[in-house]
């Protein structure tokens, strides 16, 4: 990411992506915030709470659309 803009964008568009969709490409998002990923990059904080909450429930969700795919 360029810029806190940039990275406001991009995810304003996943978002917006998620909500359109049935079964959304999370991978994106799931990046972004894991550990030691982009947002520790952009930010130069490490372990803060809300992106660990976020990248928790974005990882379930992932898990469950992998779960679904595998069945489908």
């Amino acid at each position: 990411m360029l810029s806190a803009e940039e990275f406001t964008d991009k995810l304003k568009n996943e978002i917006d992506n998620i909500k359109k969709q049935d079964f959304p490409d999370l991978n994106l998002i799931w990046i972004w915030f894991a550990p030691t990923c982009h947002w520790d990059d952009f930010t130069k904080e490490d372990d803060s709470d809300i992106v660990n909450r976020i990248f928790e429930k974005v990882s379930l969700w992932k898990k469950d659309q992998e779960r679904i795919n595998a069945n489908a």
